[in-house]
């Protein structure tokens, strides 16, 4: 130890006195593994971290599934849940919640949440206790009982000042009075934000209130509920999955109407939470970790330079007896000391990072606004800088220590153009730059061009001066369709009367933001046998004037009009996939299809009847779950007919759109002044959601392979650069001899190609590799697009070649009677 603490303070005096080296090194080493630390934090917040549930490893959603279709995540219906909720051994508890938007009255305006009906099992399988009163227990959660609510600690702060006496107290949802039972923490949430049935579910939930007395007369087909489940201590996810087939089995034969077919599928939360962001998080660590390997070599080539000049340094040493494992040991702790600065000062710069990061990132990856630095994250760096240290310092000390103390000790003697071994070396950890940089070049091509595929994607509408909010009217003032009818009719007469508001429509749910509302429907005069031969689509109830609107092209038939009404008889248009499915060759205008009352399903009051109705219309597709996503099949529904309680309008304006929010909030309170307008956005706003996480990988993968790219010319720069200066009298005799300029040029440029050329062999060959690992990630792109590697490499050899050139050309200027006195 006393011989390791004078090698550290000799390092720290070498590092002292050498600054402009050091500096350099230390900043591009913060770089490389502030990089890998910002990433690293975000990794372990995500991927790594558990939930903040006690044994959340325990923690399952419980899907239905249909295996024979793929479809691997539905929701389920009340009975199913409670079918198993009887039937099971393998769970400790089994919850069951739908998300529930509702306005909650009482304050200065009322204001639009979203809450939770979830069954008393779930605080119990939490194991979360509120911060103030308590939860509600199985007595509360069934029909008849009066009605309770936890609210969320954030609506506590926000509509109530923190009242220490909430608890007891009435508040009013969507003008029902309910009871305050319980605050809960500031830290809990739940559920999370997570990816389920293809799409990312992300709410802030505000309250939670007892689901029975919501879904206790809903029948065995209205699958609207999410179903979550704690495996007791000792039963894997495999014994559930088994006994739960079995459950699904045997309620299949006894349901064959709603079941056949049906099974269920098991994934553990955690999985849940994070299985669409994992990949992605993945190829940003490994990105990092190549920056990384880039100014490992870059250094190692910088050390391999600085070690000329210590020759003999090493051969004095050696000569005074130093043993070979001290000069290397001495030299190690130089390049750690090195590193760890670095890192340090990485570690400062990842405290920024984050914060950059968190802010760039989109909002539907989970759990970012949980990222710290952690004790996990403070020992990944100091392992990173002392592993980082270890690799770029290795190669050189294991050189340098092995000094000729014959050459070395002869006063004068600097050249090392006899030693064959410093340039193999060199030019393996530049091909290695060169190498690793293409990689990363073609992984940012490709998501550069997968992103520019994304922007030019036809969504099914047009994106112009649209307003978009929402109305939902509570049920208990508005029991009757004939209310629900009359209130949205006046309201598009209203704001369609606005000044430079060129037309008006609405949805029950708009297009990339919207729920999933698939059921079953038949085609008259061709009944299948059963639900589950049935066609399904999504339903969508809208107010005539939507498609105009948003764009939608009106392709056969004609759209909704006013007389669409309640006495009228029943119609649907159609999306242009479903009329290619089920009528390939001949118009399906006139033909008829049956399907539930869409009021019905909504209201939870369907018994299982249909309605026939005549195809009037076939609209374009539209790109309804994101731009990747292919077009999905719709049926709409006039809402003359079909009337549905919460409502998206689009208005199309002249100017501003959110000029416009004032005079809408007006005419809804002059018509209701409890209903509460929310989620008011543009259609720019939101198709720029919609793609903002592909922007944030390509952005990203593009600062990286930026980084690696400078890093490697630097590299490039530095050892030409240095390759010519040992050259120089090499260089003299050549010129001296009747070389001309332009075959010293040649001479040199012919050695780059010959490296850059290996190097980018190595790179495409990798780059074949493990761009399949990003595939899914990309978009009307192919891995291996061949325009992408032929483009890259193209770039890139003009910039190593530029990078190169101008040390040569600076050696080719060399005076001869200087460079022949050169040593």
């Amino acid at each position: 130890m006393r011989t390791l603490w004078q090698d550290v303070r000799y390092g720290f005096r070498m590092l002292v006195r050498n600054p402009g080296f050091t500096i350099v090194v230390v900043l591009v080493l913060a770089i490389g593994i502030g990089a890998n630390t910002t990433i690293f934090s975000v990794v372990n917040s995500i991927l790594l971290g558990s939930l903040p549930y006690k044994d959340s490893e325990r923690l399952v959603m419980v899907w239905g599934s249909y295996p024979k279709k793929g479809v691997k995540e539905t929701a389920v219906s009340y009975p199913e849940y409670l079918d198993w909720k009887k039937q099971n051994t393998a769970f400790e508890h089994l919850a069951c919640y739908n998300y529930w938007p509702i306005s909650i009255t009482g304050g200065n305006e009322p204001e639009r949440v979203f809450g939770l009906q979830v069954t008393a099992d779930l605080f119990p399988l939490l194991e979360s206790h509120p911060l103030h009163g308590r939860t509600y227990g199985p007595d509360e959660d069934r029909p008849g009982c009066d009605p309770v609510v936890v609210l969320s600690y954030g609506l506590w702060q926000r509509n109530f000042g923190r009242d220490p006496d909430i608890i007891g107290k009435i508040v009013k949802l969507d003008g029902k009075s309910f009871t305050v039972t319980g605050v809960m923490p500031p830290d809990f949430e739940f559920p999370p934000n997570m990816t389920a049935g293809g799409r990312t579910i992300m709410y802030q939930i505000d309250l939670w209130i007892p689901l029975a007395p919501y879904a206790y007369d809903k029948g065995r087909g209205m699958n609207n509920f999410l179903s979550i489940g704690k495996l007791k201590e000792g039963v894997s996810l495999q014994q559930a999955q088994t006994e739960m087939t079995m459950i699904a089995s045997r309620l299949e034969k006894e349901y064959p109407d709603f079941s056949k077919g049906r099974s269920v599928n098991l994934v553990p939360l955690h999985e849940q939470v994070v299985a669409n962001i994992r990949l992605a998080l993945i190829i940003l660590l490994g990105s990092a970790g190549f920056v990384l390997l880039i100014v490992c070599a870059n250094i190692a080539n910088l050390l391999l330079a600085r070690a000329t000049g210590r020759k003999k340094e090493m051969a004095v040493r050696s000569a005074l007896g130093a043993v070979r494992m001290r000069l290397i040991r001495q030299l190690i702790v130089e390049s750690v000391l090195l590193s760890l600065i670095g890192g340090l000062l990485g570690l400062l710069l990842t405290l920024c990072g984050t914060d950059l990061l968190v802010a760039l990132a989109p909002r539907d990856i989970p759990r970012m606004d949980r990222i710290s630095i952690d004790g996990k994250v403070f020992a990944f760096t100091l392992t990173l800088s002392l592993v980082t240290g270890l690799i770029f310092g290795l190669i050189p000390a294991l050189r340098a220590s092995r000094p000729n103390l014959h050459d070395n000790l002869k006063e004068g003697t600097t050249r090392i153009t006899t030693d064959p071994g410093n340039y193999r070396i060199r030019n393996g950890l530049l091909i290695a730059e060169v190498a690793l940089s293409l990689i990363l070049l073609v992984g940012a091509g490709l998501m550069i061009k997968s992103f520019s595929n994304l922007l030019s994607v036809d969504p099914g509408f047009r994106e112009e001066s649209q307003l978009i909010f929402e109305i939902q009217l509570p049920a208990k003032d508005y029991p009757e369709d004939h209310q629900v009818r009359r209130f949205f009719s006046e309201l598009v007469n209203r704001v369609q009367a606005l000044p430079r508001v060129q037309s008006v429509g609405a949805v029950n749910y708009l297009p990339m933001i919207g729920f999933k509302i698939t059921n079953n429907f038949t085609i008259d005069d061709l009944l299948p046998s059963s639900s589950s031969e049935k066609p399904i689509a999504e339903f969508r109830s809208v107010i005539p004037g939507y498609f105009r609107t948003m764009g939608i092209s009106l392709l056969a038939g004609r759209l909704f009009h006013e007389r669409d009404a309640e006495d009228a008889s029943r119609v649907v248009i159609i999306s242009e996939s479903v009329a290619r499915r089920h009528w390939p060759h001949e118009s399906p205008i006139g033909k008829r299809l049956s399907c539930a009352p869409l009021a019905d399903v909504m209201r939870g009051g369907w018994d299982g009847s249909v309605v026939s109705r005549e195809i009037v219309g076939v609209v374009s597709d539209v790109r309804h779950f994101g731009l990747k996503q292919p077009m999905t099949e719709f049926i709409y529904f006039p809402h003359g007919q079909d009337p549905w309680l919460l409502m998206t309008f689009v208005l199309k304006t002249v100017g501003n759109p959110r000029s416009f929010v004032a005079p809408i909030r007006k005419e809804v309170c002059a018509l209701d002044p409890a209903i509460p307008i929310c989620n008011v956005q543009t259609m720019k706003e939101i198709l720029s959601q919609a793609i903002e996480r592909d922007r944030f990988l390509t952005l990203l993968l593009g600062v990286f392979a930026l980084l690696a790219t400078t890093i490697a010319s630097v590299g490039i720069y530095g050892i030409i650069s240095y390759f010519t200066t040992l050259r120089t009298h090499e260089i003299g005799i050549r010129i001296a001899i009747g070389a001309q300029k332009k075959d010293i040029l040649k001479l040199f440029l012919r050695q780059i190609l010959i490296l850059l050329f290996i190097g980018l062999f190595l790179g495409l060959a990798g780059a074949i590799v493990v761009t399949r690992i990003m595939a899914s990630q990309l978009f009307g792109v192919s891995p291996t697009d061949p325009s992408i590697f032929t483009g890259v490499s193209f770039v890139f050899t003009v910039v190593a070649l530029l990078a190169g050139y101008f040390p040569v050309r600076k050696a080719t200027k060399v005076d001869p009677m200087v460079a022949l006195r050169y040593e």
